[in-house]
């Protein structure tokens, strides 16, 4: 088994939830080495965080606010323009 790297989270590594046949991302939530050794997954190049894959059983609601997907949230930013030092422009 490829060795994962639970010491940067004090024994947890993260677990990205995605839906396997949609694609949509569910969660994150974190694993611990009896978790893990529970599943069948993927990881990231450098080891500290895994894909799960999964089909969910009974309503399909995984977030703690009751809802399909812990990502439901839309992030509305100000449009911002670069700053000098990012535009090649000089003073």
């Amino acid at each position: 088994m490829t060795k994962l790297d639970f010491d940067k989270m004090q024994g947890l590594i993260p677990a990205v939830l995605q839906d396997a046949d949609s694609g949509e991302v569910l969660m994150l939530g974190f694993m611990n080495p009896a978790a893990l050794a529970e599943t069948l997954i993927s990881t990231d190049c450098d080891r500290d965080t895994l894909l799960l894959r999964v089909r969910m059983l009974g309503d399909g609601l995984i977030c703690h606010r009751g809802t399909r997907s812990c990502f439901t949230e839309s992030l509305v930013t100000e449009s911002l323009s670069p700053s000098p030092e990012f535009s090649g422009t000089t003073k």
